[in-house]
């Protein structure tokens, strides 16, 4: 374990903020020690930077050899930037040779180019914000769909309450030691310890809630899988396509043209799905569409919902059965046979060449779904883990105060503080740093 000063001492970096190709503009920016005299000399900007004040836009011109451009850029003096260091960002026109040029300047310049999540790492480090807000903020640009990015906001909202439960125990901690090392100078009577019992249990309540909320919005980051199933020729790659929304499967009238495994993500009710055709189960010599079968038959018994498709004109068409299946009788348009219609009464009848019953089977979908209530939560693994071992350890806790077991209640409660030690980054492990940070954009 290095302490964080040992390999940390301000240097400049630089990196581009904006996504590499081509675009109107493309933000540079940079951070550290001397890095508005880097911007300034290796640009040769118009304007001193040198004389601006923090937080403030310039509209200038950089020169560097025969190329010049005209661009904004923007001084933050330290402490007030997003690092809590002096930073500059400019806005240049948006191409990757431009970007290109730039960064190779502001380098022979003396800066050095930035690590993964670098700037935000400095802000942890600076005090600027705690590492639930930091790791919040890859989880807000990582989201997929609105209901993610909401769940990634309120994190923030609820970090505040989680620095509650974390004073909370960490006072209890501190007046137990007194009492327990120097019983004469710190006495303890009973309605002491029935306010720290109750406040350990209201903490573990508060926990046990807040994890209930971090399991509710699960679903809406790892999103859920729909496979596409049942016989040869059903349909089922003309309804992954009319789901899908483009011909990504090959659609022909001969049993057996889906031999592998074809996926797609779409986004239903908030919930990124991904959507699997499968091939059609039958018996089969050939070895290609065999293995093709074997892995339908895989991925079918381990998704969240399984569509199984029938041949509505088919009268002996078969059908598995599961708590996760919605048996579904394709081809409305050409016939659908009674047989089917008695023996699948809650099979949907739908015709997925024309787009017939869509809707009644989205509808369906979503029923299946988890109601995910509107406060659940998002934090990042490596949070939910450690508060899960919080939650543990405030059990051992409560059910030692209970039976005036103090001195586990205090093992216990120091665990707790340590544990919340590393979700607020309050310590030195600059291994963990690098684990949470290295999953950061470059430029973040």
């Amino acid at each position: 374990m290095k302490a964080i000063s040992s390999i940390f001492s301000g240097d400049a970096i630089v990196a581009s903020a904006t996504p590499p190709g081509r675009s109107a503009l493309a933000i540079i920016r940079g951070s550290g020690n001397g890095i508005i005299k880097i911007f300034q000399e290796s640009l040769a900007m118009s304007v001193s930077m040198l004389d601006v004040d923090g937080n403030r836009a310039v509209v200038l011109d950089i020169n560097i050899g025969d190329f010049c451009d005209r661009c904004i850029a923007t001084v933050f003096r330290a402490p007030k930037s997003y690092t809590g260091e002096d930073m500059v960002e400019i806005s240049v026109h948006g191409s990757s040779l431009i970007v290109r040029t730039v960064l190779d300047a502001l380098v022979s310049g003396g800066a050095r180019l930035a690590m993964p999540g670098e700037f935000t790492m400095r802000a942890v480090i600076n005090a600027k914000m705690d590492l639930i807000e930091a790791e919040s903020i890859n989880a807000k640009i990582a989201a997929q769909t609105k209901r993610a990015l909401d769940t990634a906001s309120r994190t923030i909202q609820n970090a505040a309450e989680i620095e509650k439960v974390k004073e909370t125990a960490y006072n209890i901690l501190l007046e137990l030691v007194a009492s327990l090392e120097f019983p004469e100078d710190a006495p303890v009577d009973d309605t002491t310890m029935e306010s720290w019992q109750r406040k350990i249990e209201e903490s573990y309540s508060f926990v046990q809630r807040f994890m209930c909320k971090v399991c509710d919005a699960r679903k809406l980051w790892t999103g859920i899988t729909i496979v596409i199933a049942g016989e040869t020729n059903a349909g089922k790659s003309t309804l992954f396509n009319r789901i899908v929304g483009t011909e990504r499967a090959i659609v022909t009238p001969h049993p057996g043209t889906t031999r592998d495994i074809i996926e797609a993500v779409v986004e239903i009710v908030g919930i990124p799905v991904t959507i699997m055709d499968t091939a059609g189960i039958r018996e089969s010599d050939h070895p290609i569409e065999a293995e093709g079968i074997r892995r339908a038959q895989d991925v079918t018994r381990t998704a969240d919902i399984v569509l199984w498709v029938m041949d509505g004109s088919n009268p002996d068409a078969k059908m598995q059965c599961g708590e996760k299946i919605i048996p579904i009788i394709n081809k409305s348009d050409i016939a659908v046979s009674e047989n089917l219609r008695k023996l699948y009464p809650d099979a949907l009848v739908i015709s997925a060449l024309k787009g017939d019953g869509l809707e009644m089977l989205l509808r369906r979908i979503e029923s299946y779904m988890t109601d995910i209530p509107d406060d659940a939560v998002m934090i990042s693994a490596r949070i939910e883990d450690v508060m899960c071992k919080i939650e543990d350890e405030l059990k051992i806790a409560l059910d030692a105060a209970k039976k005036d077991f103090w001195d586990i209640v205090q093992i216990s409660l120091e665990r707790v503080h340590n544990y919340f030690m590393d979700i607020f980054s309050q310590g030195n492990d600059i291994d963990m740093y690098d684990e949470i940070f290295s999953k950061f954009c470059i430029g973040k």
